[in-house]
């Protein structure tokens, strides 16, 4: 069985209300669909967007956007 492991940059994410932009790390992606993004303790899971080519999620009231991860490299385990 061959498995293809990613692993990916922080990601910034833009706080649209408040134009606050922190780093998440990514916990699930698949490109041009989600991206579950690791916040402060907390997980923030995004839809893609192909209108605003972005990632987007709405929590507590506030509005997010983040672009696609950039990739360390990948890692093959057989």
């Amino acid at each position: 069985m061959n498995t293809r492991t990613d692993y990916y940059k922080p990601v910034e994410v833009l706080c649209e209300d408040n134009g606050r932009i922190v780093e998440g790390d990514v916990v699930n992606y698949v490109k041009g669909e989600y991206m579950t993004v690791a916040l402060n303790g907390m997980s923030l899971s995004m839809q893609y967007n192909t209108k605003r080519n972005a990632y987007r999620a709405s929590m507590s009231g506030l509005d997010f956007e983040a672009k696609d991860p950039e990739s360390f490299y990948g890692h093959s385990e057989r």
